[in-house]
C-alpha cells in the first residue's frame, strides 16, 4: 500500500483492505488504519463491509493451510482483477510438494511449511472461473534449482459466470 500510494492517489477512490494474522490486524487498526487502509481478521469480515474489484495475493498462497479453498473463495467474489504474485512453482512440473522453510537467524529463528505449486494447476483453476490470463512474469524472489517464483495477472471476462 505505502509503496504504491503515489499511484493510488490518482484514482477517484481507493480502498485497500488487508486480511492478515490477528497481531498484524490489531497493530494496523491501532496505528495506521484510516478510511483508505482497512484491516480485517477474515475474508468474510472484509466482504461484509466492501466488495473489492482487485484481489492481490503476494507471497501468501504457499503458506495457507488450504490454498485452493482460499483461492476458490476469492474467485467466487468475481473481482475484475486477480493478481497472484510471489507464488512458488516447481520447475519439474510433476506434482506439488510441501517443504520446510527455515528463516535465517538474523531475521528470527523459525520454520514454516511452504507449498510449492504446479503452475498449470493454479492458472487452470483461475481460468475455469471466468478469467483470462493477462500477464505472467518472474517475481522478485527469482529462481532456485527446484522452483521459480512468478506472478500472474488475471482479468474477469465480462459477463462470465463460474462454470460447473
Amino acid at each position: 500500500y505505502f509503496q504504491n500510494r503515489k499511484f493510488l492517489q490518482t484514482l477517484r477512490e481507493t480502498r485497500w483492505n488487508v486480511v492478515e494474522q490477528a497481531h498484524y490486524v490489531e497493530a494496523g487498526r491501532e496505528y495506521i488504519q484510516d478510511e483508505q487502509l482497512r484491516f480485517y481478521m477474515t475474508i468474510e469480515e472484509c466482504l461484509r463491509e466492501t466488495r473489492p474489484n482487485v484481489v492481490l495475493l503476494s507471497g501468501v498462497l504457499q503458506y495457507i493451510r488450504d490454498p485452493m479453498r482460499l483461492l476458490s473463495t476469492l474467485l467466487l467474489v468475481g473481482c475484475e482483477t486477480v493478481i497472484l504474485d510471489r507464488t512458488c512453482y516447481l520447475n519439474d512440473g510433476k506434482r506439488e510438494r510441501i517443504m520446510i522453510q527455515h528463516v535465517s537467524a538474523p531475521i528470527y529463528n523459525a520454520t514454516y511449511p511452504c507449498r510449492f505449486f504446479i503452475e498449470e494447476e493454479i492458472v487452470d483453476t483461475v481460468l475455469q472461473t471466468g478469467y483470462v490470463l493477462v500477464e505472467s512474469f518472474e517475481a522478485i524472489d527469482g529462481q532456485s534449482a527446484i522452483a521459480t517464483w512468478k506472478g500472474h495477472i488475471f482479468r474477469k471476462i465480462v459477463g462470465s459466470q463460474k462454470r460447473d
